[in-house]
Formats: C-alpha cells, sequence, structure tokens
C-alpha cells in the first residue's frame, strides 16, 4: 500500500492503521538489517599494506610493521664492566651511564651513543630499569634513576648499600614520565655517601620504556 507520511492521515481510514503499523514494522526490520550488514565486518584494517593496525571479528588488536601500534624502547648491557666514576659524592651529582649499552627493541623511538634512547612521539610512557653493579669502596650507598634530557628523573629513584668492595648489588625502579617528542632518556648513579672517591662497576643493566598514553 501507499502510506502516507503520518499517521493522522489515516483518521478517515482508521480500517487501514493496522496495515500501516505492519508495513511500518517490516520497513523497520528492513532497514536493521541494511544496517546490521554495514556494520558487521571480519576485519577493519587502518593504514597501509606493510604498516597497519587491524581488529579482528574476535576483538583482537593486531600491529603490522615498524611504526605501528604504541612506542617503544629497550636497551641492556650484559656481562660488561662499564665503570662510573663518581669524583665528587651527593645527591645533587647525577652520572649519567656513560656507555656499554646494546640496543633493545624500538619503535618510534631512538637508540643512540650506546646509552641512551630518543623518543620521537610525545606522550607519557612506562619506564623500568635495573642495574647490577660493584664498588670499588666498603660501606657504599648508591642511588640509581632515569635521567631525562640529563636530569635526574626523582620519581624512578632507588638506592643499595654495598658492604664489602667485593659485593655485587642490584636495584631497580619503575615510573611513569610525560616525555615530549626528542626526549633523550637514559640511566644514571650518584654516590650517596659522603667520605672520597667512588667507582661503580657496572656489569649487567637495562631500560626499557612503553608509551601507554598521550600527553
Amino acid at each position: 500500500m501507499t502510506r502516507p507520511t503520518k499517521l493522522s492521515n489515516y483518521q478517515a481510514k482508521k480500517d487501514n492503521i493496522p496495515e500501516y503499523i505492519r508495513d511500518l514494522d517490516n520497513d523497520l526490520k528492513q532497514l536493521y538489517a541494511k544496517f546490521s550488514d554495514f556494520i558487521t565486518f571480519n576485519s577493519l584494517i587502518v593504514g597501509s599494506t606493510n604498516t597497519n593496525v587491524s581488529m579482528s571479528a574476535l576483538g583482537d588488536m593486531i600491529f603490522v610493521g615498524d611504526g605501528s601500534g604504541l612506542a617503544y624502547g629497550s636497551m641492556y648491557n650484559h656481562d660488561t664492566s662499564t665503570k662510573v666514576d663518581l669524583n665528587t659524592p651527593g645527591i645533587s651529582v647525577a652520572t649519567r651511564v656513560p656507555s656499554g649499552f646494546t640496543a633493545g627493541q624500538t619503535n618510534m623511538t631512538t637508540f643512540q651513543n650506546a646509552r641512551e634512547i630518543v623518543v620521537s612521539k610525545a606522550g607519557r610512557y612506562a619506564i623500568t630499569w635495573s642495574i647490577s653493579f660493584s664498588a670499588d669502596a666498603s660501606n657504599k650507598e648508591i642511588e640509581g634513576f632515569v635521567m631525562i634530557d640529563n636530569t635526574q628523573f626523582i620519581q624512578s629513584s632507588a638506592h643499595r648499600r654495598i658492604g664489602t668492595a667485593s659485593d655485587t648489588g642490584a636495584m631497580g625502579g619503575t615510573c611513569i614520565a610525560d616525555l615530549a617528542s626528542g626526549a633523550v632518556v637514559a640511566l644514571g648513579v650518584t654516590n650517596e655517601t659522603a667520605g672520597g672517591d667512588l667507582d661503580v662497576n657496572i656489569e649487567h643493566s637495562n631500560m626499557t620504556l612503553l608509551q601507554v598514553g598521550g600527553t
């Protein structure tokens, strides 16, 4: 049947109102079916063939290629002997671990100078780190931390006291930092114990950062 646009137009033909309602119900069902077909898909892919993010029908998110997904970076040293000379004791004197690192996995970050990771994408990053070290003196307390653009990030700090010069200690920490594009992230140590020169020998260490949000 041909229906007017308003149900009130049927007032003069009340016997046709049930037919009007049935037709309207059928139209809505057909519209729903077409809309359901439109929004139902096996997967949604955003990006190019080589670099993309896809969402499967089961809800799995899959990243393909470098540059997809969230930014991350890592570096480590394993069974090395990296000396850090802490000549002046004090919390205000922070020394960046000078070198000896190897690149781990990176995505939208750059490992450089055998000691640091440069962030390409601004955001908030979860950072984890650990250092295993020995010292050349007894009863010394060492603080370790993340450094951002050569500045100690105090939210990441941890410390460890070395009982004797033959001891090997370990420490680590976690934090979330708001990093700008181009931020340089590294590890640092400082001597918290007064009483002269101190050399720290780093044997194992690692640092990982993973973007967890925007900025």
